[in-house]
């Protein structure tokens, strides 16, 4: 479950930070003769907006307005209004006034805000079907509403639920270098959870809970890719009968580092998160945790890209429940249902776009083939470290509007123990 999450969230900032539209700046060249003159900027016209408050577009070009117009690159305009993520087209031209200044004039087509996320997944650790609604445009001020839910059945022959989670978070995006952005979010989880061994051999323990969270944070924006975080967070955990109730109280600081780029085929991203939780409970005392991921992807041509990533997860004096998956650190050659307090962990490879799917001249999106080596440090239950390694392969089909994997299969092998073999199909959300 913790690595649906990880994947949803990672998809998400990866909507609110990177530029997701995916196509060649289509800019208008003024040819006539005004273009060779010059005087200043003084004013600005936009058409197409239907539900972007006109407000929002005045805070992306307030950075070119009061120059002369020699010196605003109607490319670097049309870049301004791209990476904010709302528009599928943008195109802009300057108008010559009576008193010499000139007037910017832009059209856009805004993309369609409300987006529909649902999932299902299917691997060697069961069941799991879920969605998420995430208005991408809330206000009209680029700003993320999403909210959601997941289900995970015992089995297919018992639909009773074995988890069930329901999920919300506002973001409101900072706005420049002086005006933070916050975030709030709220999650209710019931499930039943298993513990396996590393050799997935046993149940070290099976368990209920049930568990409210809620918190949020203050977003600093340092520059268009770098940004930092500080939040309070709340917690109420309700294990099972025999085990007292638990509250949580503490704080978290983050910061990460995110840029990405689109060659036709592939939006590649790279990235460096670091990111640490204080909490406080009633009945186990003080569990602090840590988490660093760098993610790097590298086009060396337009159909193949260099794909890496480092992983480090600790916590301490941690309740079972909190433990982290192989998910946390980008690995997959670990048991699904195995977790730990300490868990490190690289990966290389490479993936291939090898067919574009169309039909007729709508062009639906392509499909991608990966193949990398995993390699994890971990701590068992009893404290004791294992290095595993292994590769994981398997496929992927991109979606053209968001250029996002919306189905993928993968098959992961643990060299270091050949009875673990892992798969996974998924619709729906995926990376």
């Amino acid at each position: 479950m913790k690595k649906i999450l990880y994947v949803f969230f990672a998809f998400l900032f990866s909507l609110v930070s990177a530029d997701l539209n995916g196509q060649v700046i289509q800019g208008i060249v003024d040819e006539s003769p005004v273009a060779e003159e010059d005087g200043i900027v003084a004013d600005y016209e936009v058409y197409g907006l239907k539900k972007t408050q006109k407000r929002y577009v005045e805070q992306q070009l307030l950075p070119f307005m009061g120059k002369k117009k020699s010196e605003v690159n109607e490319k670097k305009i049309e870049l301004a209004l791209r990476v904010t993520g709302l528009f599928s087209k943008q195109e802009c031209a300057f108008r010559k006034n009576a008193d010499g200044s000139f007037t910017l004039v832009i059209h856009v087509e805004e993309k369609m805000s409300y987006i529909p996320l649902p999932f299902a997944m299917c691997s060697g650790t069961g069941l799991m079907f879920g969605g998420f609604l995430m208005n991408m445009n809330a206000f009209g001020m680029n700003d993320k509403l999403v909210a959601g839910g997941i289900y995970g059945p015992n089995s297919w022959t018992d639909w009773s639920p074995r988890m069930l989670m329901a999920n919300f978070m506002f973001i409101k995006s900072p706005k420049d270098i002086t005006h933070p952005g916050f975030s709030v979010h709220a999650s209710v989880m019931k499930r039943t959870r298993e513990m396996v061994d590393e050799n997935d051999d046993y149940i070290v323990s099976e368990f209920e809970t049930f568990a409210v969270k809620t918190g949020a944070s203050l977003t600093h924006q340092i520059n268009r890719n770098f940004c930092t975080r500080i939040g309070v967070n709340y917690a109420y955990v309700y294990p099972e009968e025999n085990f007292p109730l638990n509250h949580g109280f503490g704080g978290s600081l983050g910061m990460s580092f995110a840029s990405s780029s689109y060659n036709g085929w592939f939006l590649s991203a790279n990235s460096l998160s670091a990111n640490s939780s204080f909490m406080y409970y009633t009945e186990d005392g003080f569990m602090p945790s840590v988490q660093v991921r760098a993610i790097t992807q590298l086009p060396l041509c337009k159909r193949i890209r260099f794909e890496g990533s480092l992983g480090y997860a600790q916590s301490w004096n941690t309740m079972w429940n909190e433990y982290d998956g192989g998910g946390s650190v980008g690995v997959a050659i670990l048991p699904g249902k195995y977790v730990s307090n300490f868990l490190s962990g690289t990966t290389a490879g490479f993936e291939f776009g090898v067919l574009d799917i169309k039909k007729g001249s709508l062009d639906i999106g392509h499909l991608g083939v990966y193949l990398k080596g995993e390699a994890v440090v971990s701590e068992n239950y009893d404290g004791d470290c294992f290095f595993d390694y292994g590769i994981t392969g398997g496929a992927k089909i991109y979606l053209s509007k968001i250029n996002m994997p919306a189905f993928s299969f993968s098959w992961s092998c643990n060299m270091k123990r050949p009875l673990t073999q892992l798969y996974t199909f998924s619709i729906g959300i995926s990376m």
